[in-house]
């Protein structure tokens, strides 16, 4: 073995095994490991990490070095066919990927060494994301210069030798699409000469916001566009991992049936003056073998006769296709059947086929079939007829023989099952389990129950209960984490709630005060621990590249997330004496898979609940990002970077990167470790939550072989957590643990909304909050969008939900011909139109807001109308109101409260400008609106175009803007959890009003179903 080289300061030698008793495969791999500072050794009796395992040493022995691990370590097994058994041994007995010999190939095993060793890091260079070629960009200056790539951040130049020696250079260009030319200054920051040119690398100094947000909408869509491309080459030709090849012509027609079905949106790489092409599917022609598709310019995709290439996303898959343009009509074209499909295949990684003639077989119920092909995940085997247990989605239990008397009880899920040409089938199957028979059998369906609340008359508490914060540790990081404990004599009940993502410990104070008060009612003892994940939000340790304001977020990963709950489980049961009686784990929404990963590997974990948890976090990400499939891109070698996530920058590589290699981001991640709970499972599902699926919820429950396991259907929207909502969802969950410790008729005690607010102000007041430097500023973005370009709140309005609550609102007015509406905080004049529709047309329209450039808008929106409008610049939380109100007879204040830090101030001091008589008509969005339903609709409903984009914008522009303002509003949400903003309830409204001195006329609601918002009318009394 060669010597271990020297490492970084500071940094323990990280430990490589190789389980073979081949010398020149021990000194190629030993050759490999010193490229990346790895001490080496031989394991013949047990390996302690990750290992290079050569599966000819045969599975007896492969038995001795693996047998008696507690967790699978990650390994390498170089691919040999000719000893499949102990090839499928090593893949079921570790977490490992298959290799090629490292004699010959060594490529393979170094990405599995970068891999297990070191994080992906895609923040070094700015210009990483994203970083594209020059569709709609030309180089007018300087001349000769031949422009390279760009990106919103720098470019790649060709120029005369001469040219290199300025510091500056100064670049003018042309952007076709909207017809602009600039002149943009760049920094030289790297040469590289040539014999016959000269490169130069530049970053821009001085650039105006049109040109960046143009470059940016280029270079994403190039990238878009070479994605597809690439994505459908190398899955034909078989080079890219994790898809799979569909080359049958019925089970292609399959698939763009289903795509017709589901209106699936389609991505084609094809730039039109440069933008990607995004179309529909509509239709299959059976009778003409034609995949129709929508699009609003049909032309674009090309010619008749033009060879396409194009991406798409349904039922969960994202699928490469190509074809040929058959035909254009208005608004459809026509496209040839696909010679091949590639679709995402958990299986298609790291698979082994082994042929009909295969030694390896598995008992199935009475019938021993041969396996055909293995992968770490699961395999398929051959049986000449269809029988019931074949059918998809059946859970069986099975014997497997890997030979050497080495026997394997697995229990694992249909995926599939193919009828083949030459007659019978092949039915894969993926791994559900540890192994080992459940005497209770296989129960197919979990228990699924509605909860209304229509039962619910809790107890108010009847005193505080205030937290401690604490420190704890994960390995060398600080974790800070807030303590509730409420005493009595017996056991304690410890429950560990780790945050959803954009959230922090402080966000489930009420969840912590109902626990702690329900069981103090009930005379038990409880520990509620509430932390935050180190690089993340709040108050835990970061890495010091990622403690700026903004990129918290940027260094975390999924597999640390985990270390941090086990971590939290470690300090409560130190803390607590004696030991706990059980120990409860509460997932919500991102955390729910974390907290599943938890619960099968830690012991002393004696109960899960899931609170609108997600099944799985590909499946989270990819709904809460509108459809972006970062995980399967990441997969495919397609790098995304960093994102704006619900508000939040994430570095999709590293955490997907770390999420596939600890196995904790697909469904069938969760459904392995639903597989080895051994604890009661409680699931709450919210009716109306769309971020979350209800079907991946019952898959993971029925691999669960616990039969104390509910799904419980709760009236709720995506994790409430200050609400009357809230408590709703909290109830189930209360007497799911009251009931564990022998509590059967359970008091259920909440705080009264005054105790709540008192503690959870003391929680925020001592925790890091976000600082609005500008108010100005922030309301600028979020109206208008962070870049120029951007859709804001026009993507809001867009929905039907937004119309439907405008509409309600005007007609509450109840305006007379010719009167003047005030619309105080009217933004970019949003109610115009509703306003212009009515019968008694108004005569004009003052709109106040604080933001000029918002008011410009709103003048705009006037001027389409024909309504005449005055515009007036009000900072109505400091500045006296303007004297133009006190002649105002009629009053809208749409969504506008909740902005002030004193509303009720605000309306102290508008009743008393107002004349008696005024007619006031205002909105809140209700606490815990979860927008995820209006969200999912309104991206559903683009692809389908069923919603146009607004005049001037592409559909691709539009469906950005749409995923850029969700971001903003999460991050809205997450002001409003730290109290810098307050939304109300219908008897919070009224009680404002009253107390201001209004009369309160009317109350109702809108803004969807559930309805999100609050509308009141009131009048001024003489």
């Amino acid at each position: 073995m060669p010597a271990a080289a020297r490492v970084t300061e500071g940094q323990q030698p990280a430990q490589l095994w190789i389980v073979s008793s081949h010398d020149e495969i021990a000194r190629s791999v030993g050759a490999l490991a010193a490229e990346h500072h790895l001490h080496v050794a031989c394991a013949e009796n047990g390996v302690a990490g990750p290992c290079v395992i050569d599966p000819a040493i045969g599975t007896e022995r492969l038995a001795s070095a693996l047998g008696g691990l507690h967790d699978r370590p990650p390994a390498a097994i170089i691919r040999r066919p000719s000893h499949a058994s102990s090839v499928f041994y090593a893949m079921r007995h570790t977490t490992g990927r298959l290799v090629g010999d490292p004699r010959t190939s060594p490529g393979e095993l170094r990405h599995f060494l970068i891999d297990v060793y070191g994080a992906v890091d895609s923040t070094s260079e700015r210009r990483a994301y994203p970083r594209a070629g020059l569709s709609g960009i030309a180089l007018e200056a300087p001349s000769p210069a031949e422009l390279l790539d760009v990106s919103p951040y720098g470019a790649r130049i060709r120029v005369e030798a001469s040219l290199a020696a300025a510091p500056l250079v100064r670049l003018r260009v042309r952007l076709a699409r909207v017809g602009l030319t600039s002149d943009v200054d760049a920094q030289v920051v790297g040469v590289h000469a040539s014999p016959d040119h000269t490169e130069l690398r530049l970053r821009f100094v001085r650039v105006s916001g049109e040109v960046q947000q143009e470059l940016l909408r280029i270079a994403k869509s190039q990238l878009l566009c070479r994605t597809v491309a690439e994505t459908f080459r190398r899955a034909q030709a078989g080079e890219l991992v994790g898809y799979r090849r569909i080359a049958e012509p019925d089970q292609i027609v399959a698939t763009l049936h289903a795509l017709a079905e589901d209106a699936a949106p389609l991505t084609f790489a094809r730039m039109n003056v440069g933008r990607a092409i995004q179309a529909t599917a509509f239709a299959f022609d059976e009778e003409r073998r034609h995949l129709v598709v929508t699009l609003p310019e049909a032309r674009a995709l090309g010619a008749v006769g033009d060879y396409l290439c194009y991406s798409t996303f349904a039922r969960h898959e994202s699928f490469s296709m190509d074809g040929y343009l058959l035909g254009v009509d208005e608004g459809r074209a026509r496209l040839s059947v696909p010679s091949v499909c590639a679709a995402t295949d958990q299986r298609a990684q790291d698979r082994l086929a082994l042929g009909l003639d295969s030694a390896l077989t598995v008992e199935v119920g009475d019938e021993r079939l041969p396996i055909v092909d293995v992968s770490p995940r699961g395999f398929s085997f051959f049986a000449r007829e269809a029988r019931v247990e074949h059918e998809d989605g059946r859970l069986l239990e099975v014997d497997l023989d890997f030979g050497d008397g080495c026997v394997g009880h697995e229990r694992v899920v249909v995926r599939h099952r193919r009828a083949q040409p030459w007659g019978g089938y092949t039915v894969g199957v993926t791994f559900v389990g540890e192994g080992g028979r459940h005497t209770e059998g296989v129960v197919r369906a979990a228990l699924e129950e509605d909860y209304s609340g229509a039962d619910l008359e809790p107890l108010f508490a009847e005193r505080d209960y205030p937290a401690e914060r604490v420190e704890l540790h994960a390995g060398d990081r600080a974790l800070v984490g807030l303590w509730t404990e409420v005493r009595h004599p017996g056991p304690l009940t410890v429950v560990v709630i780790p945050p959803a993502w954009a959230k922090t410990k402080e966000s489930t104070s009420l969840l912590a005060q109902t626990l702690a008060a329900s069981f103090d009612a009930n005379l038990r003892a409880i520990a509620v621990l509430r932390l935050d994940y180190s690089n993340a939000l709040g108050e835990s340790d970061k890495d010091p590249e990622f403690r700026q304001a903004g990129k918290e977020t940027l260094g975390l990963t999924f597999s640390a997330c985990v270390e941090d709950i086990r971590a939290a489980v470690d300090y409560a049961h130190r803390r607590a004496h004696p030991t706990p009686r059980s120990t409860v784990l509460i997932g919500m929404s991102f955390s729910g898979p974390l907290c599943l990963r938890a619960a099968a590997l830690d012991p002393r974990v004696t109960s899960l609940v899931e609170l609108m948890g997600a099944s799985d976090i590909q499946d989270l990400v990819r709904m809460a990002s509108g459809g972006i499939d970062y995980v399967a891109k990441h997969r495919a070698g397609i790098r995304s970077h960093v994102q704006n996530v619900l508000g939040l920058l994430a570095d999709t590589d590293r955490w997907t990167a770390d999420g596939i290699r600890h196995h904790l981001v697909f469904l069938q991640d969760a459904q392995a470790d639903a597989a080895r709970l051994a604890v009661p499972v409680l699931w709450v599902h919210g009716r109306f939550d769309a971020f979350v699926n209800v079907g991946r919820i019952r898959s993971i429950l029925e691999c669960a072989p616990t039969l104390d396991r509910r799904l419980v259907t709760v009236p709720c929207g995506h994790i409430p957590t200050k609400s009357a909502e809230a408590v709703v969802s909290y109830v189930p969950i209360v007497r799911h643990l009251l009931a564990q410790v022998e509590v059967p008729d359970a008091v259920i005690a909440v705080p009264t909304e005054e105790q709540a607010e008192r503690v959870s102000k003391g929680e925020w007041a001592r925790a890091p909050r976000t600082h609005l430097a500008s108010p100005r500023d922030y309301w600028r973005g979020y109206m208008l969008g962070e870049q120029g370009g951007s859709l804001g709140f026009d993507a809001l309005a867009s929905t039907r939900e937004y119309r439907e609550l405008m509409t309600k609102q005007v007609e509450l007015l109840a305006t007379a011909a010719g009167d003047v509406v005030h619309d105080i905080g009217g933004g970019m004049g949003h109610s115009i139109p509703f306003l212009a529709r009515l019968r008694a047309r108004p005569g004009g329209v003052v709109t106040y807001d604080l933001v000029p450039q918002v008011l410009a808008q709103a003048a705009r929106r006037g001027a389409e109308q024909a309504m005449p409008i005055e515009t007036v610049e009000w900072d109505a939380a400091f500045e006296p109101v303007p004297a133009r109100l006190g002649g105002a007879r009629t009053v809208l204040m749409s969504l506008f409260l909740s902005c002030l830090p004193d509303p009720l101030a605000f309306l102290r001091r508008l009743h008393a400008a107002l004349p008696s008589g005024a007619w006031l008509v205002a909105s809140s969005i209700r606490p815990d609106a979860d927008l995820s339903g209006i969200y999912t609709s309104l991206i559903e409903e683009i692809g389908q175009g069923l919603v146009p984009p607004p005049e001037g914008v592409s559909s691709d522009d539009f469906l950005s803007g749409v995923r850029e303002y969700m971001s903003s509003a999460a991050w809205l949400l997450r002001l409003a959890d730290e109290g810098t903003f307050r939304f109300f309830e219908e008897n919070g409204l009224r009680q404002l009003f009253t107390t201001a001195g209004f009369s309160v006329e009317h109350v109702t609601t809108a803004f969807g179903t559930p309805p999100r918002a609050v509308i009141l009318a009131a009048r001024k009394n003489a």
